[in-house]
Order: C-alpha cells, then sequence, then structure tokens
C-alpha cells in the first residue's frame, strides 16, 4: 500500500476507534508488504488445526519434503490419500 494511502487509513482508524487510535500513537504506521506466498499459508494453517506447534511443524515438514518445497494444488490434488495420510494429515485435513 502506499505511504499515502496508510497515512489517510491510519487516520481515519484513529478517528473511529479509541484502542487503534492509541496503538498507531504508540507505533506509528506501518507498512505491511504482503508476501506472495498464501498458498503455503493456506496449507499451514491447515496442517496445524487443533495440533501442538511440535506436531505441526513436524507434519508440515513432512509435507513440504514429499512435495520438494512446491506444492502445487494440482499434485496435491493427484497424490492418493493414502499418501497424504502417511504424511500425517487427517481424513478431514486431506479431504481440506
Amino acid at each position: 500500500m502506499q505511504n499515502h494511502n496508510l497515512k489517510k487509513a491510519a487516520k481515519y482508524l484513529a478517528k473511529k476507534d479509541k484502542t487503534l487510535s492509541r496503538i498507531i500513537k504508540i507505533n506509528g504506521i506501518i507498512n505491511l508488504t504482503p508476501h506472495k506466498k498464501y498458498f503455503i499459508a493456506l496449507l499451514r494453517a491447515i496442517i496445524g488445526q487443533q495440533l501442538s506447534m511440535y506436531a505441526a511443524n513436524t507434519i508440515n515438514e513432512r509435507f513440504m519434503n514429499y512435495f520438494k518445497n512446491k506444492p502445487e494444488p494440482a499434485l496435491i490434488l493427484e497424490t492418493e490419500d493414502p499418501i497424504l495420510r502417511s504424511l500425517g494429515l487427517s481424513g478431514a485435513k486431506v479431504k481440506y
């Protein structure tokens, strides 16, 4: 987001919300740069649901290794359920 738009948005939010106003005053305007790995973030979120961080990280590592760190939707869909289950995914997560 461009700096001008960030300032405009922060000013608007500060007027509308007391809590955000204090946060903006304390922290200033932070330029958030979006990453481009939204699919990877979605996969991590699904894998990590209702698991400890340790278990989620272990399963995520297995999953990423299986797909050579480049999981593509088509490749995942082509992968048989038992293989995905063997990586540590539950039946529900395989369906997701």
